[in-house]
């Protein structure tokens, strides 16, 4: 019984440690298509912050290498440059609208990690910024703007 309590503050103790912190994702003005982040790149974008919470500046080729290192627990705020607000779509709000709407929204927001040689893993995040109207044209891109653009140039 006092090595599960032990075990159990360990885990609260490891829960507790964990980073949150709120993402700003900054994309350009009138970007339409797919978001790609690849964290921990050693010749990225230096961290960004803004009011206490980090900034992903998205560049125009939708392709972000950041020195930032992916985090687990966040909270998203999606906005262009010139600080209008995008909508994240769920998978449920989908289901309430119609697909034939201009509204742009965020939408498939997703992690992932890639292992292009044995030592060498990249952990990116990649969303699309699209219409209801061309979601699925665009999400249907997806893996070939993953792998056009995860390795280094």
């Amino acid at each position: 019984m006092k090595t599960l309590s032990i075990l159990l503050v360990f885990a609260i103790t490891l829960s507790c440690k964990q980073k949150y912190e709120s993402v700003i994702y900054s994309i350009p003005s009138n970007y339409e298509g797919n978001v790609l982040i690849i964290f921990d790149q050693k010749s990225g974008v230096p961290p960004l912050y803004e009011n206490g919470r980090r900034v992903y500046e998205i560049p125009s080729s939708g392709v972000l290498r950041t020195q930032f290192s992916p985090i687990s627990l966040y909270e998203v705020y999606f906005r262009y440059k010139d600080s209008s607000e995008i909508k994240y779509l769920t998978s449920s709000d989908s289901k309430n609208k119609k697909n034939d709407s201009n509204e742009i929204v965020i939408c498939n927001l997703e992690p992932g990690e890639y292992e292009p040689k044995k030592d060498i893993k990249l952990t990116y995040q990649i969303f699309s910024v699209c219409s209801l109207k061309s979601m699925e044209n665009i999400g249907d891109k997806r893996d070939d703007f993953i792998w056009t653009n995860i390795l280094p140039n």
